[in-house]
């Protein structure tokens, strides 16, 4: 065997061949594989029951993303343990393309700090593919409280001894640490109530049952509007074009204070880079679509994309703030 090398031909030693041949034929099912993908349905997993924020997004994304990839996308919801359910259910499945994840802090960068059991390696196990937003969170309130904004609470309700409760989607999820967050903050006195799913602890905080609720902006952004539920400070730096109105908790005398949630889609983490490659372009133009773009800022979410390096360089960073976060708060797992 030998090659060109400026206009001579230069032999290849026997074993460098050997290795070249071997090398390419180890590839070629790999190229075959991305050349005709995808070839059959592709299940989106979503850790979370429907009506939450990233049940919506996936939701907004799937025709689109169908019409580019040529096959259906078919929304999966796997919820449960804060998200890890559906992230260790991507985690296990063939590294083929035909199952992604919808992933977001909780199931992917708190749940290495929290749990000891842990099933999956983030790092090793999901292959990022890119972030596709960031969404503001919001502190509210049953209007039964009788405050208006996060203010008027700490000055009626800190140094009390009988806790307030407030509902997030689980424990362990981003919403839980950023409640224990205002918690260390506002000294308020805060008890946890973890449920299965945003769009469940909606539900008791409209029927009274629960005062409190820390969620994402896109869930609750029509019950805020229609004055079911009260708005007592946006987690952000400064304040949302929704709700020009209400005061961010810094405003609330709390600087610095800020907190969202990215979104991204994740693979099985030995999927071929091809493929990754295919879907991240994907991804990409989907959100960039007009209609999508518009139902995705029009409930709250700020479109944000990543390549699959930047992506995992982030969830690396972000494994580390939030092993920061958990040992401040002293939040235990298990």
């Amino acid at each position: 065997m030998a090659c060109v090398i400026g206009g001579h031909r230069s032999p290849i030693p026997t074993s460098l061949a050997r290795w070249a041949m071997a090398l390419c034929f180890a590839l070629l099912p790999i190229i075959s594989e991305a050349q005709t993908y995808p070839a059959k349905p592709i299940r989106f997993v979503v850790p979370f029951p429907t009506g939450g924020a990233l049940d919506i997004v996936a939701r907004i994304m799937s025709p689109r993303l169908s019409e580019l990839l040529g096959q259906p996308i078919l929304v999966d919801n796997k919820p449960g343990a804060a998200g890890t359910m559906g992230a260790n259910e991507t985690a296990r499945a063939a590294a083929d393309g035909y199952t992604i994840f919808i992933g977001e802090p909780g199931g992917v960068t708190i749940a290495p700090s929290l749990r000891k059991d842990l099933p999956y390696d983030p790092m090793k196990d999901l292959a990022p593919i890119t972030t596709i937003a960031t969404i503001p969170m919001v502190f509210i309130a049953h209007p039964s409280i009788g405050v208006k904004n996060l203010s008027e609470l700490v000055l009626r309700e800190r140094g009390k001894k009988e806790p307030l409760n407030f509902g997030t989607p689980g424990a362990g999820s981003v919403q839980h640490l950023t409640g224990e967050q205002l918690r260390l903050a506002t000294g308020l006195t805060l008890a946890h109530i973890p449920y299965k799913g945003g769009a469940l602890a909606i539900n008791d905080l409209l029927g009274g049952q629960l005062p409190l609720l820390v969620l994402t902006m896109p869930t609750i952004i029509n019950h805020i509007k229609s004055g079911k539920i009260q708005g007592l400070a946006i987690l952000s730096r400064t304040r949302h074009a929704a709700f020009p109105d209400m005061q961010t908790v810094g405003e609330a005398g709390y600087a610095g204070f800020e907190q969202g949630i990215w979104m991204g889609i994740f693979a099985p983490g030995a999927t071929p880079r091809p493929i990754i490659a295919r879907l991240h372009t994907e991804i990409v133009k989907t959100l960039e679509s007009k209609d999508v773009k518009e139902r995705l800022e029009g409930g709250g979410n700020e479109i944000r994309t990543m390549s699959p390096e930047e992506f995992a360089a982030f969830i690396k960073a972000d494994i580390a703030r939030w092993t920061k976060v958990v040992k401040e708060a002293a939040i235990t797992g298990n």
